[in-house]
């Protein structure tokens, strides 16, 4: 059962119950513009927005959110279908080829990736209200870059540390998934980014 802590302004937020996935990957989805600060600092809390925006800031506020795999493609699927209704908007690239490099660059950003940690006690984690298998922590507490393990978004192949190279590797394979999407579809506007996370559909726990 969570709890309620206080919250400014008298709102009161549900806390989860300690949690224990001991030995178990742990997965986070984020946007392809994110990976860089993530490389630098590691995976923790921090100053940026939510990747969801709107009202679920202040749900999100100061956490980071991981889940077991089971949940991963929920997620990342949720992330996609944001990036749909969000993400940039285009002329037809055959009637403004110009555009192209723009295009290529900002659907990049906005594309899904995975990276996933095996948890081994740290960061202390919580339960969080959505789904049993979902989890948090607040602790300025962050698992390094050298142990995260990243996802290729066109094979679903996992590897592990997170760098600078990994993060090129990472966008190269993004613009297969571009150019693919420019051959069957030029004018651009078939880039589906749930491409990225259907490697995720059968990843288990």
């Amino acid at each position: 059962m969570g709890s309620s802590a206080p919250r400014a302004g008298g709102v009161e937020e549900r806390t989860g119950d300690p949690a224990n996935p001991r030995g178990k990957y742990l997965y986070h989805s984020t946007y392809y513009r994110n990976l860089d600060g993530i490389a630098r600092k590691g995976l923790g809390p921090g100053n940026r927005a939510s990747n969801f925006g709107g009202a679920y800031v202040g749900h999100s506020a100061g956490k980071t959110f991981v889940s077991l795999g089971g949940r991963a493609y929920h997620w990342a699927n949720r992330l996609s279908e944001h990036a749909e209704y969000n993400g940039p908007e285009f002329d037809d690239l055959q009637e403004r080829p110009e555009l192209e490099d723009e295009w290529r660059e900002q659907n990049t950003d906005w594309t899904v990736t995975t990276i996933r940690f095996k948890w081994d006690g740290m960061p202390p984690l919580f339960e969080d209200h959505e789904d049993p298998d979902d989890f948090y922590w607040t602790d300025d507490v962050r698992v390094a870059a050298r142990d995260l393990e990243w996802m290729n978004p066109a094979t679903g192949k996992w590897t592990k540390g997170l760098s600078s190279s990994a993060i090129g590797r990472i966008e190269g394979a993004i613009e297969k998934l571009l150019d693919a999407s420019l051959r069957e579809d030029p004018t651009g506007w078939g880039y589906d980014y749930s491409q990225a996370t259907e490697p995720l559909v059968n990843v288990g726990d």
